[in-house]
């Protein structure tokens, strides 16, 4: 049963980080925290170059230069002490060894450096991932929000229903058995009687 009587607007708020709804008889609105928008912008600022990155690596990204160019000098370092110096100190830096050692060497290096790529590439997709989470949060929070604050306003319409129902019904049944009583006068006088009793 529906009056179609306006009810009081009714607001949820989550009092955090998150922002607030109000239903009326016009709809919802919901206001968003600067939380949500500094969320949402930032997430959104981020994602496209993270994707582009996924789609087509170039590789110069802070972070893997700075793991490449520490790599680098380790196994340079690596490969003068281990192989290089104990070498020379032996007086065997111009034979063949040198040079097959030198191309193992470098094939390793190759391989590492694919290894560095990978990581990467598994990065960017993490990273890419949880800001795609962190921009639906909002959204997902807003959908809760707003559902919480049109239940209220559902309730207050069915508070203001039950309400009317009662002072409808208190009038009818006060004023017929007034009216049993005798004359106008009974008819009032049991009008406020049967809302007495509802």
């Amino acid at each position: 049963m529906s009056s179609g009587k306006k009810a009081k607007s009714q607001t949820y708020n989550t009092g955090g980080l998150y922002g607030s709804a109000t239903t009326g008889n016009k709809g919802t609105y919901y206001n968003p925290t600067d939380f949500e928008r500094q969320l949402v912008g930032a997430s959104s600022a981020a994602i496209p170059g993270y994707m582009q990155q996924l789609i087509n690596p170039t590789y110069d990204s802070t972070s893997y230069q700075n793991r490449l160019a520490q790599f680098n000098n380790q196994a340079q370092k690596s490969f003068e002490n281990n192989v290089i110096n104990p070498l020379a100190s032996r007086g065997l830096t111009r034979g063949s060894s040198v040079n097959q050692m030198s191309n193992q060497f470098n094939n390793k290096m190759a391989d590492a450096e694919l290894d560095l790529m990978d990581n990467e590439d598994s990065r960017v997709s993490n990273v890419l991932g949880q800001l795609m989470n962190y921009y639906q949060i909002p959204y997902a929070m807003m959908n809760t929000i707003n559902n919480n604050s049109q239940n209220l306003y559902a309730q207050a319409l069915r508070n203001n229903d039950n309400n009317r129902f009662s002072n409808i019904a208190g009038t009818l049944i006060g004023g017929g058995l007034g009216a049993y009583w005798g004359g106008a006068d009974g008819a009032l006088t049991g009008a406020r009687l049967g809302n007495s009793l509802f």
